[in-house]
Parts: structure tokens; C-alpha cells; sequence
């Protein structure tokens, strides 16, 4: 696949290593930016919302690879790891796929696999892109509608029948088809099934926490 706007964060401390692995990946017509250390890449990284992925020496001095994934998923960051290794120790080997690894490359590896496995990560990571913009479309739609407007969504999105909504807020099955067209308009979508495939993919428990609410502070039989 062509990743035209990807680009790819390789940490390594040895320097040929680190030309060799940058040489492979521009070559493939990938954007790469290169740190020698952890801790410069966490002073200088910035999160974009474009595919990208991290392909770092699971040994590195002062902060390891790992320890740095560590402190990016503790920040927020769901940045797919590649952690490359001259040591193929079972441990080691257990313990980053565990936190999460797309792969553990034991030196020498070929280009081939390399390229294969930034194809798989940055898969993972347009993936997570498209989470967060999404996420942040239903955060922008949600925080403009009323209470009335939020209850009907959270229902629709529990796939159940107007009647069904209306008999339990206590409104009329008209009040709350017209409330489910307003709902699709706002959204930009022209079906129900549609908008629940877009909850998902912001990410079905935060746009039920976005829906959270106190009920007792809207009768169910006002503002039918």
C-alpha cells in the first residue's frame, strides 16, 4: 500500500543501523524522521492526525524502547511499535507483544519484512486516525444538541423502534422520528444504520459517555 502522508519515527542509537533503516524506508517512498535517543524523540514528538508508526531498538541506553512505548500509551498515544533487537531473547520477545507490539525484528532482517510490518502498523495507525477524528465529530455534534436530543440519539443507537423510544421517555412516536431526522441531518447521514457504524468507529463507550446524562433533570414527559 502507499502510505503518502505517513511518516515513520525510527529511534536507534547506532548511527549505521539508524542511516541503513532510514536509506530502506525513504527508498520506499516513506517520510522518516530519525532520533538517537528515547528522550529526544519525547522532547521533540508531536501527534499528528496522519498514519505513523515507531519502529525503535528495543535496547536502547538511559530509556529503553520499550520504556519509551510505555510512557506514550500512558500519555494517550496509541502509536503502533515495531521494536527492532540483535538479541532474540524469549523474554524480551514475550514482553513486547504483550504492550502491544506490531513486531519484534531480530538484526538482520530483510527490507522486505521490514516494509511489511510498516504496512502493517500503518494500517493499525490510519485506523487510529480515523478514531480520533471521528471521536472528535461526535464530541463537536454532541455538545450542540439539547437533553431532549441526547436521549433519543442514545436510544436510536440501542437500535430500538420509535415506539419503543417513545413509550419510554415518555413522548410520542412522532415527537421522536422528528427528533431522529434532526439527529441524522446534524450528523450527516441519511440512515440510522449509517450512524451507528460512525459510533463505532469513534468508539462505541466514549459516545456513550458523551450521552451521559441526569435524567432527573428532564422529566420524561416534557418536551414531547
Amino acid at each position: 500500500m502507499e502510505w503518502n502522508n505517513a511518516v515513520v519515527y525510527v529511534v536507534d542509537d547506532d548511527p549505521q543501523m539508524c542511516d541503513s533503516l532510514v536509506l530502506a524506508l525513504r527508498s520506499a517512498g516513506l517520510d522518516v524522521q530519525a532520533y538517537s535517543s528515547a528522550e529526544r524523540f519525547l522532547a521533540e514528538f508531536e501527534c499528528r492526525l496522519k498514519p505513523a508508526c515507531l519502529l525503535v531498538d528495543i535496547r536502547l541506553p538511559g530509556c529503553s524502547g520499550i520504556t519509551l512505548y510505555r510512557r506514550l500509551k500512558a500519555q494517550g498515544y496509541e502509536l503502533p511499535v515495531i521494536f527492532i533487537t540483535g538479541f532474540p531473547e524469549t523474554e524480551t520477545a514475550v514482553e513486547a507483544m504483550r504492550e502491544g507490539a506490531v513486531d519484534l525484528l531480530v538484526k538482520p532482517f530483510t527490507t522486505h519484512r521490514l516494509l511489511e510490518r510498516i504496512d502493517e502498523a500503518l494500517g493499525r495507525a490510519q485506523a487510529w486516525a480515523e478514531r480520533i477524528r471521528m471521536k472528535g465529530f461526535f464530541q463537536e455534534v454532541i455538545r450542540g444538541l439539547n437533553l431532549r436530543e441526547k436521549q433519543v440519539l442514545r436510544e436510536v443507537l440501542a437500535g430500538k423502534e420509535a415506539k419503543r423510544i417513545a413509550a419510554q421517555l415518555g413522548i410520542t412516536a412522532k415527537s421522536v422520528l422528528r427528533y431522529r431526522a434532526q439527529l441524522l441531518e446534524k450528523f450527516q447521514v441519511s440512515n440510522v444504520v449509517r450512524l451507528v457504524q460512525m459510533a463505532h468507529q469513534a468508539g462505541w463507550n466514549d459516545v456513550l459517555e458523551m450521552l451521559h446524562w441526569d435524567d432527573q433533570a428532564f422529566p420524561k414527559n416534557s418536551a414531547r
